[in-house]
């Protein structure tokens, strides 16, 4: 069972330009940013990186500071010499109870660890489909391919299985 609660004093701010910057460097403009309440904000609670995601979450002190942000959806903001439009969603918390895994497994389905990063992703999972199509190295027909280069895992589905 998934049960997800919208923080109503919370927000999810994305779409974060890449920038030659720390975290902390880039938390703290968020938060200069945001506090100002000519941008629509007020006095910020809490901020939190979301590393798996490179998104933030900011929370502030009063009610009523989120909900006009998102409704704006997007907003420029600067940062160092440019400005940049990035995204404001709602921010929900999830908690997942009786969570129950069965084991299984999948003969047409490989999983491939420590690819290393040397490759564009779409160039990898054009080599990686190649090689696994070849007969002569055992393969056969690639139904999917899923690549992801930060966890550098790969997951290649068969179309048929071979015992």
């Amino acid at each position: 069972q998934i049960r997800l609660t919208p923080r109503s004093r919370s927000i999810l701010v994305s779409d974060l330009p890449s920038l030659d910057i720390s975290k902390e460097a880039l938390l703290d403009k968020l938060e200069l940013f945001f506090s100002k309440t000519k941008n629509g904000g007020s006095e910020v609670e809490s901020r939190e990186f979301l590393e798996d995601s490179d998104q933030v979450v900011l929370t502030f002190t009063e009610d009523g500071v989120a909900e006009p942000l998102i409704e704006r959806g997007y907003i420029q903001v600067p940062i160092g010499k440019g400005k940049y439009k990035i995204k404001i969603s709602p921010c929900t918390c999830g908690d997942i109870s009786n969570l129950q895994l069965q084991p299984s497994r999948c003969p047409r389905t490989v999983l491939l660890l420590g690819i290393p990063d040397v490759l564009s992703e779409e160039s990898m999972r054009d080599a990686l489909e190649i090689h696994f199509q070849k007969a002569s190295r055992g393969g056969g027909e690639v139904d999917a391919l899923a690549y992801v280069p930060a966890g550098r895992t790969g997951v290649a589905v068969f179309a048929e299985d071979r015992d």
